[in-house]
């Protein structure tokens, strides 16, 4: 990963790409938010973090690394995403696909990607995973997860708890391997990403020139004797985040 590492680039593309590229709005409390959740990280070395964010549009990653960059600027952190296992093996069928140019262009920028087989692909013959390669998979992920955190001073994670793309933009239920992987990187800062717009987004395309609000929930820090850590809470934080007719099923 280290030798893929471009800086530069990482700079273009989490700092400058979500703010020319698309007419972003921060909303009231991000810049306190994001100094607050800096600061935290400044102080705490062995602080870890993970960036929740809604995951309703291909470009959404790009706001993700965004606030990632925003709350730890010298890169102190090693970084990894999760991403799905069918964006993360170029082929003759997909190497044009963007979803897999983003998962490259993450790897390019330092950020490790693990990939997930998401629990819509069990079974389903278009992916053809099979049960076994469901169960491998989680446990290489969660081996490799528990290796950085022992071979790395301090992580961060960039993450979509719902697991699968919304079709309607609407919110849906939390992967509760989620919080699985939180109480692994103990002690850690989550912070809930929501973006939205008040305009028509395209689904499977970048939304070059749109209007992007980007806000962040209630940020927590969990140690190793939290006990309130479920995959609810983690998504009523995000939740707070959005426009009321996007919350779903957290929406009280």
């Amino acid at each position: 990963m280290k030798e893929k590492y471009n800086r530069p680039l990482k700079f273009i593309i989490a700092s400058i790409v979500p703010r020319l590229l698309y007419r972003t709005k921060l909303e009231k409390g991000v810049n306190q938010k994001i100094r607050y959740a800096k600061r935290e990280l400044k102080n705490n070395p062995n602080l870890n973090w993970m960036v929740e964010q809604n995951h309703y549009r291909i470009d959404d990653p790009l706001f993700s690394g965004y606030v990632a960059r925003r709350i730890d600027p010298r890169g102190t952190r090693h970084v990894f995403a999760l991403v799905s296992a069918s964006h993360t093996v170029e082929t003759e069928n997909n190497k044009k696909n963007e979803k897999v140019g983003m998962n490259k262009l993450a790897q390019k920028c330092g950020v490790e990607t693990l990939p997930v087989i998401q629990a819509y692909q069990r079974g389903n013959l278009d992916y053809g995973y099979t049960n076994e390669q469901v169960v491998k998979n989680y446990r290489s992920m969660m081996e490799r997860i528990r290796e950085l955190k022992k071979t790395e001073k301090s992580l961060g994670c960039i993450i979509a708890p719902e697991g699968h793309r919304s079709e309607d933009g609407i919110l849906g239920k939390g992967e509760s391997g989620v919080v699985n992987i939180a109480k692994n990187l103990r002690p850690i800062m989550v912070i809930p990403v929501a973006t939205y717009s008040d305009e028509k987004l395209e689904r499977d395309k970048i939304n070059f020139g749109k209007r992007i609000n980007l806000d962040i929930g209630d940020i927590k820090i969990y140690d190793e004797n939290s006990k309130n850590m479920n995959i609810d809470e983690f998504m009523k934080d995000l939740a707070v985040a959005l426009p009321l007719k996007m919350r779903g099923q957290y929406s009280e």
